[in-house]
């Protein structure tokens, strides 16, 4: 709450989890999920967005690795003051990562 105001604040809850794994030598994964629930404590709306999601990292040499990942979000207002905030998406990515060899001193 914004005590100097008198204007109140939105009332969240946030969970998040993660795991990740090496598989082999050379491939690891991970998962991940996160829900928000936010509710404006004076009127009755509520916005809830769930996303979850996941990936496998490669390490194809010493210095260069590949990446792909793929998430959903899923976002829901019921009644919530702001519109035009619902939203479904999938979404995904590749990354190639180079890492500099270190300074010989």
């Amino acid at each position: 709450r914004l005590a100097a105001t008198g204007e109140t604040g939105l009332i969240t809850d946030v969970v998040n989890a993660g795991f990740g794994r090496r598989i082999t030598g050379w491939m690891s994964g991970n998962l991940n999920a996160y829900y928000y629930r936010s509710k404006d404590p004076e009127l009755i709306g509520v916005l809830e967005t769930f996303s979850g999601g996941g990936g496998l990292g490669f390490a194809l040499r010493r210095d260069l690795s590949l990446s792909l990942n793929a998430a959903y979000q899923n976002q829901k207002p019921r009644d919530f003051p702001v519109s035009g905030l619902q939203l479904s998406r999938l979404t995904g990515y590749v990354g190639l990562h180079y890492v500099w060899p270190a300074r010989e001193r």
